[in-house]
C-alpha cells in the first residue's frame, strides 16, 4: 500500500530565498514575491525509413525564469542603469527551496543570467508595487 502524503510534506513558496549576485555584491531578495526558472527542451523531428511513427532528437536546452519582488530599493534600476551604459554584468541567481516539517532543502545556483526586461517605472494606485524581470541562463546546478 502506497504512504499517503500529508500536507506537512508539501513544499511552500514561503520557505524559500533568492540571492542576486554582480561582481560586486551578493544581494538577498528580502522582498521577494515570485521566482521560477524552466528548462525547456528543443527537438527535431527525426523520420526514419521504413518506420511509420515519428521520432525526436534532442538538439538544445533553452533556460529562462521570471522574478518578481515588491519594490523597496532600486537595486534592479541600478542594474539597469549598468545595462543602459553598456556594462553586460556577470549576474547569476541563487534559489534556496526548504521544508521546515520533513527537512528536505535544496539550492540551485542559475549561471549566466542575462535580463531581458527591467521596469524602470511601475505604478498603480492602491496597489503594493512589485517590479518583474524576465531573464534568460546559460546554466544552472544544483549546490
Amino acid at each position: 500500500m502506497a504512504n499517503k502524503t500529508t500536507t506537512n510534506e508539501i513544499f511552500n513558496g514561503t520557505n524559500g530565498a533568492v540571492w542576486i549576485a554582480t561582481d560586486s555584491e551578493n544581494l538577498k531578495v528580502g522582498s521577494m514575491d515570485k521566482f521560477s526558472l524552466k528548462q525547456t527542451m528543443q527537438y527535431e523531428d527525426v523520420e526514419l525509413s521504413e518506420d511509420i511513427i515519428k521520432k525526436r532528437k534532442l538538439t538544445g536546452i533553452e533556460l529562462t525564469g521570471e522574478i518578481s519582488k515588491f519594490k523597496v530599493d532600486f537595486k534592479m534600476i541600478d542594474i539597469a542603469k549598468k545595462y543602459k551604459d553598456g556594462d553586460q554584468l556577470d549576474i547569476y541567481f541563487i534559489g534556496k527551496v526548504y521544508n521546515n516539517n520533513t527537512g528536505l532543502e535544496q539550492k540551485v545556483k542559475i549561471k549566466g543570467v542575462t535580463l531581458d526586461e527591467i521596469d524602470i517605472l511601475n505604478l498603480e494606485q492602491k496597489t503594493p508595487t512589485k517590479e518583474s524581470t524576465s531573464f534568460g541562463a546559460e546554466d544552472w546546478e544544483i549546490i
